[in-house]
């Protein structure tokens, strides 16, 4: 699965397979904290699932980003 680091921190994932895709933060806090606006994605407590035909939109994705980079400055 591709990972992005920040600072040596992994703050996302992403993986595809033939039944779909998912985004995952490295950490359950990052998809509790925006919960409201993820309501309508299938969601584990670590990984966030969508369609390949619809992606994440952008601004959600940066969002995401955001929270999770947030969390791993001490």
């Amino acid at each position: 699965m591709p990972a992005f680091r920040v600072n040596g921190v992994v703050v996302a994932g992403f993986r595809a397979t033939a039944r779909g895709c998912s985004y995952y933060p490295f950490s359950g806090a990052t998809l509790r904290s925006l919960s409201s606006e993820l309501s309508s994605y299938s969601q584990t407590k670590g990984a966030l699932h969508f369609s390949c035909d619809k992606p994440l939109p952008t601004s959600l994705v940066r969002k995401l980003i955001k929270a999770r980079v947030a969390e791993t400055k001490p």
